[in-house]
Formats: C-alpha cells, sequence, structure tokens
C-alpha cells in the first residue's frame, strides 16, 4: 500500500470571494465528514482528468450504487477514497490511499500537484497522457460519425512554456497571497512551484509581492491576468469590488517604485461591470511579433497558451492556404492565424466582436504596410452570422470560435459552398457538432484532424480540421 500525501493551507490563505464569470459545478451537496471511507476500483479518465468508478454509498440510510470521482487516480487502481460532494452525476470523493497502483503512474514532476487547480494529468507518464488525450479526440467526433480522412502528426507543447496565466490574490493584513486558485477550492496555491510556467512569469513573484503589499488593501481580492510579449509581462488587474479612482492611482505609482517596472509593458485595470481594461502604466510597447507582422496588443488579449503552440497553428494553416488567396477570419481577435498571410499577397476580410482586439489587427495591418488588402469589421458572429451572399467568391474561411462553437455560422457557411473552410477549436464536442453539420450529405470532405496540445499536462484538447468543398459542388 502506498499513502497518498496530506496538504495542509496556509491557515493565513483564506478562501477568497466568489470569482466574476466563475461557475462551479455547484447542485453539490457536502456529503457529512464522518463518512466511512469507500473501496473504488477506478475503470476510466472522466473529462476532467478524474478518476471514474462505482462503489456502494449509504445516503439517508439507503444504500445505493454511484458513479465516484476521484482526482490523481488512474484505470486499473484500487482505491479507498473519503467521500465529498454528492450531486445528479455521482459522487465526488478524496484519495486517502492507493491500494494498486497503475503500471501508468509516474511522480507528478511538479510539487504543486493535488493543491493547485492545473494539470490534472501530471501522474499519467507520457505514452499514456498522449493516448488519453488523442481517444479523448478521437471519441468526440467518431460518435457524431466524424471520421477524418487523415489524422494529422499531433503536438505535443513542453513545460514550461505557458506565456498566459491567471493568478488569485488575496490582500490580508500583513501579506499578499499570490498564486493559482486550487481545484475546487477558493484556497490560493503559490506559483513558486509551478513547472509549466515560462521562467518570465515565475520571476514576476516577488515584484508582484512586494506591488500588491504597497497598493492593495487588507480584503482585497481578485485576479491578475499575465500575458507575456515581446518586451516584458502585459499585466491586467481585475478586482472583485469596484476599486476607487485614487486607489487606482496608487497602483500605478506603487508599481513605478518597484521592480515591476523593469519587467512590465504595462499595468491596466478592468473593474467587475466591464469589459475594457483602462492602462495605468505603460513603460514599453504592448507589441507581439509572434504572428509573423508585429501587433499592439491591447490590454488582456487573448493569447494561444503557448508561442510554440501558436506557432504550430499558423504553420498547418498557411501550408494550406495558396499565395493571393480571397480569405476571411472569423473570431480573429487580434490577427493570431491570419495578420501573417497578409505579406504572402492574400485579401482578407477579418471579423470579430472584441473591438480592441480588431482596432489592433487593422493597426498592425497598416502599420506593416498591409492595409489596403484587408478589411475589418466589428460583429457579433452569433447574433449576426455571415450571410452566404457575404462570402460570395471567397476562397478560405478560418474561423477559431470560443468554446460554444459556431453552429448558426458553420450551417450558413456550408449553404455558401466555400472552398475550403479551416477550424480551429478547444472543444472536441463542439468540433464534432459543427463538422457534422459540414460533412453531412458529402457537401465538405474532412481531409484532417491535428491535435495541438498547448495545455500541458491539463486535460484541454485543441484541434485543428481541415475541410475542402465536394468536387460536384464546385462546379
Amino acid at each position: 500500500m502506498r499513502s497518498h500525501p496530506r496538504f495542509k493551507h496556509n491557515k493565513k490563505n483564506i478562501p477568497a470571494k466568489k470569482k466574476r464569470g466563475n461557475n462551479p459545478r455547484d447542485n453539490a451537496k457536502k456529503l457529512p465528514r464522518n463518512s466511512p471511507p469507500i473501496t473504488v476500483e477506478i475503470t476510466h479518465i472522466g473529462g476532467r482528468g478524474d478518476g471514474v468508478g462505482r462503489a456502494d454509498y449509504t445516503l439517508n440510510y439507503t444504500q445505493k450504487s454511484y458513479t465516484v470521482f476521484v482526482p490523481e487516480t488512474l484505470p486499473g487502481e484500487v482505491v479507498t477514497a473519503q467521500p465529498q460532494q454528492i450531486n445528479a452525476q455521482g459522487i465526488r470523493a478524496e484519495l486517502i490511499e492507493l491500494n494498486q497502483a497503475s503500471d501508468n503512474r509516474r511522480t507528478p514532476p511538479c510539487p504543486a500537484f493535488g493543491r493547485c487547480g492545473g494539470c490534472q494529468l501530471q501522474h499519467l507518464n507520457d505514452n499514456s497522457y498522449q493516448s488519453w488525450k488523442s481517444a479523448i479526440l478521437e471519441k468526440s467526433l467518431s460518435e457524431l460519425g466524424v471520421v477524418p480522412k487523415e489524422w494529422g502528426s499531433a503536438f505535443w507543447g513542453d513545460a514550461p512554456t505557458r506565456r498566459r496565466a491567471t493568478l488569485s490574490y488575496r490582500r490580508t493584513a500583513d501579506s499578499a497571497i499570490i498564486g493559482f486558485l486550487g481545484r475546487q477550492t477558493h484556497f490560493i496555491t503559490p506559483i513558486d512551484e509551478c513547472i509549466i510556467l515560462q521562467p518570465a512569469i515565475k520571476a514576476l513573484l516577488v515584484p508582484l509581492h512586494i506591488f500588491a503589499k504597497m497598493a492593495l488593501k487588507k480584503g482585497d481580492t481578485g485576479r491578475l491576468q499575465i500575458n507575456m510579449l515581446d518586451a516584458g509581462a502585459d499585466i491586467t488587474l481585475l478586482p472583485d469590488a469596484e476599486m476607487p479612482q485614487d486607489q487606482q492611482t496608487s497602483l500605478a505609482s506603487a508599481a513605478a517604485q518597484t521592480d515591476l517596472l523593469a519587467v512590465i509593458v504595462r499595468l491596466s485595470i478592468q473593474q467587475p461591470d466591464s469589459h475594457v481594461a483602462t492602462p495605468l502604466l505603460a513603460p514599453k510597447s504592448a507589441s507581439l511579433s509572434s504572428f509573423g507582422v508585429p501587433a499592439i496588443m491591447p490590454p488582456a488579449s487573448f493569447l494561444q497558451a503557448s508561442a510554440e503552440g501558436e506557432a504550430a497553428m499558423i504553420k498547418l494553416l498557411a501550408s494550406k492556404i495558396a499565395d493571393n488567396s480571397r480569405i476571411i477570419d472569423l473570431f480573429c481577435g487580434a490577427g493570431t492565424l491570419s495578420l501573417g498571410l497578409l505579406p504572402r499577397g492574400c485579401e482578407l476580410l477579418a471579423i470579430d466582436e472584441d473591438g480592441a482586439a480588431i482596432s489592433a489587427f487593422e493597426a498592425a495591418a497598416h502599420q506593416a504596410g498591409f492595409g489596403q488588402q484587408a478589411r475589418f469589421e466589428r460583429r457579433n458572429l452569433f447574433d449576426a452570422p455571415l450571410l452566404p451572399a457575404e462570402v460570395k467568391g471567397i476562397d478560405t474561411v478560418i474561423l477559431d470560435p470560443p468554446r460554444q462553437g459556431a453552429e448558426a455560422q458553420i450551417t450558413l457557411l456550408k449553404q455558401a459552398c466555400i472552398p475550403q473552410i479551416l477550424m480551429v477549436s478547444c472543444n472536441p464536442r463542439t468540433l464534432a457538432r459543427d463538422l457534422a453539420i459540414l460533412i453531412a450529405d458529402t457537401r465538405y470532405h474532412l481531409d484532417s484532424v491535428t491535435l495541438i496540445d498547448q495545455f500541458v499536462y491539463s486535460t484541454h484538447i485543441e484541434a485543428v480540421a481541415c475541410l475542402r468543398l465536394a468536387e460536384e459542388d464546385t462546379k
């Protein structure tokens, strides 16, 4: 038997307030602390990375068989677990003892594993980890009858390459706590042990603590969004409560008086009820060159998790697009996927709802001398998707929608008979749904699907799908 290590939280690290946009799996009922432990044989890993099995449990004097979710466990393992919560899906339990270990288990490389809310799969060896992610993607597609002609060579990211992070903070009476939220808790785990972040992000920890102690008030809580750009860190403060103007001024003053000034390109704030971040201090240019053409990034911009993963996506998509093509980039953001196509003579229509991002995209195109080749439009593609008449004469559509996919837009693109559709997705289920629409009636052929793993050790899966219109529909 192998005892499972227990972790204790610092008593000062009391739970933070509920975060903006937080959507916990509630409707969960806490189970009595004196519930007897249960023995569970793990049969598979669920979509959130928990080991899943079944066990009998007595609730309200009635014994039933329940699905049990036990983090940090693997298929084939027999474990002793303490029931914690119950909901419609089953019982969530905490691992107490590992009675029978899997051959696929390894020692997690990060000391914070189990306390931090990320990296759910560090205890799985590399081959099994890659097989699990590949199987999740293939199963999601095959369940809807979606089978590509070819599975592209997957991109497997390395640690430490994560160039963006969202940290939580709490200002106590005598200190500041900064780090990642623990899994399904509001306890904050420091990031100094993290093995996936770029070293430059971890190096921010000391100056951030000094800054937070100077500028924040006791009881202040919130998040810090950090993007690593060409010349340093772009930091956006997202407080849980409205921050008054005088305190905003003190934020800029504190940053200017600490070592933070030397390592940031910008400090901004985004108030709880606002969708716009306001810069407070900008000592350097907030530019990013990894798109192929330099772009000035707005505060709190969406970035791909790693430059290496982003490069793999761009290279794959660019290989499918001929020079001088006519392209539409939907959900374009600041131009991650299409800005680098402009030097190849491509004509581009770029559309996104994020006004700051698309303005940055437009400015980058003009600054690089390609403004005449591109048009830019701010538009909510969920409420007002492009109609078939609006895409007449287009060679390729690129789209990178959010997790909910783009069902309405996909349906209209199919009617428009675009010769080629290139789709990036961060959700295998909605990707499968959208692809099933396109390939129905053999209107489109699914040439390839390629897994992109830039969220190392997590359950997060991205993929790039390449489709072309059937030849009979091009006539």
